[in-house]
């Protein structure tokens, strides 16, 4: 169900340099163009899940498509998906880094959790803000357009409502995150059962991380953190406003009060549109640096809470992962179940059962886990 080339790559061209060197120079610039493109993030990559490879569907014969999905009684569109989901390709000197986690790590998490769910709305997160745009409040949900009201040929931003949208926002945005956060954990714990079953072939696996020794990775989960904290929350922060042309918000904005009848041509109405958005991106860069700012400094806001939750999270996996309970011959996998119960319980409500996992893992998973043993050898 999942398809890997390898091919022998390294910055940008093949390392057959006799191979390399055969290729007409128009080859050359195509083969570093495509090579390039392997390594470059955009949020599209998501809707690619398990595998997150470059396969596009507008790169796929569609004729062949079709055949096969014909033999095969399905929908042509059901053939596309399972193959953008299914292709990868890795350089072949990195390998042994790649197939275990991604064949092990990630291809279960398809059919066992609700991450698919997660990672296609994660898929948007690069997307400017919409009016239909509605975050899930404690006083239930919040559109965009709600933020904004018509007062007398102008338009005025309800402050409260604003903050109340970016908090319930920022938490939908932060839950996405946190399941992609568990899921590569789980991947790299999955990836560690080759070193815990295999000790003596354990230098035969790449890694690049510090903690080859341990079933999570605290350093590449931190990079994760690193790289799409600010990502997923850019939409929020990033402000776009001219005078010269009309937003995609603007335009939405518009031609929901046009069909209401009310008059949107005025000058002055459009300006005062603008000023309305423009404080809507001050109140939430206000709230930003009150309650998100990715620092571990000053007050402990949410970013170090998410820090040092993980932190927690990875030495209960790591402790209980290498248990002396997991070492019993009880013909239960006790450490495969670990790894699914994790990716079951976070997969419905990422960010808030994130912070609740170490303890549930306690509290729930191994008074289960001693219930099911004691059954089974009864």
């Amino acid at each position: 169900m999942q398809i890997f080339f390898c091919i022998d790559y390294q910055d940008g061209q093949l390392r057959d340099l006799t191979l390399w060197n055969q290729l007409m120079p128009e080859e050359q610039v195509q083969v570093r163009e495509f090579l390039d493109s392997l390594k470059q993030f955009n949020f599209g990559l998501f809707q690619r899940f398990p595998v997150f490879g470059p396969c596009l569907p507008q790169r796929l014969d569609h004729a062949w498509c079709a055949q096969l999905a014909e033999s095969i009684d399905r929908p042509t569109t059901d053939v596309i998906q399972s193959l953008i989901r299914a292709v990868g390709i890795v350089p072949t000197s990195k390998a042994e880094a790649f197939l275990l986690h991604d064949i092990w790590g990630h291809h279960w998490q398809l059919m066992l959790t609700q991450f698919e769910s997660d990672y296609a709305l994660l898929t948007t997160c690069g997307e400017g803000l919409r009016a239909g745009e509605t975050a899930y409040t404690d006083d239930g949900p919040l559109a965009c357009r709600e933020l904004f009201e018509w007062v007398t040929d102008a338009v005025k931003l309800d402050e409260a409502k604003a903050r109340q949208f970016f908090h319930g926002e920022v938490r939908q945005r932060l839950g996405l995150l946190f399941t992609h956060l568990i899921g590569e954990m789980v991947a790299d714990v999955a990836e560690f059962k080759f070193v815990w079953d295999c000790p003596q072939s354990a230098d035969q696996l790449l890694s690049s991380s510090l903690f080859k020794a341990e079933p999570t990775k605290l350093d590449l989960s931190l990079a994760d953190v690193d790289f799409l904290f600010l990502r997923v929350l850019q939409p929020l922060l990033e402000v776009h406003v001219s005078v010269l042309e009309e937003g995609e918000l603007e335009t939405e904005l518009l031609a929901d009060w046009a069909e209401l009848g009310y008059p949107v041509d005025s000058l002055e109405l459009r300006t005062s549109l603008k000023q309305a958005i423009v404080h809507l991106y001050q109140v939430f860069l206000q709230e930003y640096n009150r309650t998100y700012l990715p620092t571990m400094m000053g007050e402990m806001g949410l970013f170090t809470q998410m820090v040092s939750n993980l932190l927690y999270l990875q030495n209960a996996i790591n402790s209980l992962y290498t248990d002396v309970t997991a070492q019993t011959d009880s013909g239960l996998p006790f450490q495969d179940l670990l790894i699914v119960f994790i990716g079951c319980y976070c997969s419905s409500d990422s960010f808030a059962e994130f912070w609740a996992i170490d303890d549930v893992l306690a509290g729930y998973f191994l008074p289960c886990w001693y219930h099911l043993q004691a059954v089974t050898t009864a």
